[in-house]
């Protein structure tokens, strides 16, 4: 596989935020007296979602007010208590240095609003080795949908069959397909391998440490 540019999903990909993120979503229900449709033991049903679908799952049927208010707590709680904590999965600094050096070109593209993602990256010394960070910001189509996907790669100046998406969840996967880019899916995130194959949903290569990435050729 060569490829020019590789985009990477944040969560579950890059950094190890599922702590953060569910204490923030169930502490937000909780102080809006939300009673939430799942438990914290069923957050595989919406890790990797957007934040609209991830309320719509815990939160079904609460009016317009609530889910807004919800949602704002959330970010907040999140951004306050753990934008700063952001802990990278195992050797993810190492790995994605070298393959800076090797000439790739690179990008986030994630579900978390696009400020909150540059916060993260700069915390944990990241941010220096992309040339691009997008989020789902207002009037984004949230992954699969392939429109930032394709954005991204106009902005890197690669085609598609140029790029190689990384994630770890059938989104990522869907995403990249749908964009018409290379797709690999690490297996150490939201998504096992096997959860993946029960779906039918096949990337073109699956990593089970982000070392393994090492070997790309531009």
């Amino acid at each position: 596989m060569k490829v020019k540019a590789i985009v990477f999903d944040l969560d579950g990909t890059l950094i190890d935020s599922s702590k953060g993120i569910l204490d923030s979503l169930f502490k937000a229900m909780e102080v809006y007296n939300v009673t939430p449709a799942i438990t914290r033991l069923d957050s595989h049903f919406f890790m990797g979602k957007s934040l609209p679908e991830t309320l719509d799952v815990l939160m079904p049927g609460a009016n317009k007010f609530v889910l807004r208010k919800v949602a704002d707590y959330y970010v907040s709680h999140y951004y306050d208590n753990y934008i700063d904590k952001a802990e990278t999965f195992e050797g993810v600094k190492e790995t994605i240095k070298l393959l800076r050096e090797k000439g790739f070109k690179m990008a986030v593209a994630t579900a978390k609003h696009t400020y909150c993602a540059q916060a993260e990256l700069k915390s944990s010394g990241l941010i220096k080795y992309f040339d691009e960070v997008r989020g789902r910001d207002e009037g984004v189509p949230a992954k699969p949908d392939p429109t930032l996907l394709l954005e991204i790669c106009e902005k890197l100046g690669v085609s598609p069959d140029q790029t190689l998406m990384v994630g770890d969840t059938d989104r990522d996967v869907l995403f990249g397909k749908n964009a018409g880019t290379y797709t690999c899916a690490v297996t150490y995130g939201n998504w096992s391998k096997d959860k993946f194959m029960k779906e039918n949903i096949i990337p073109d290569r699956f990593v089970d440490t982000f070392t393994e990435l090492s070997d790309l050729s531009s």
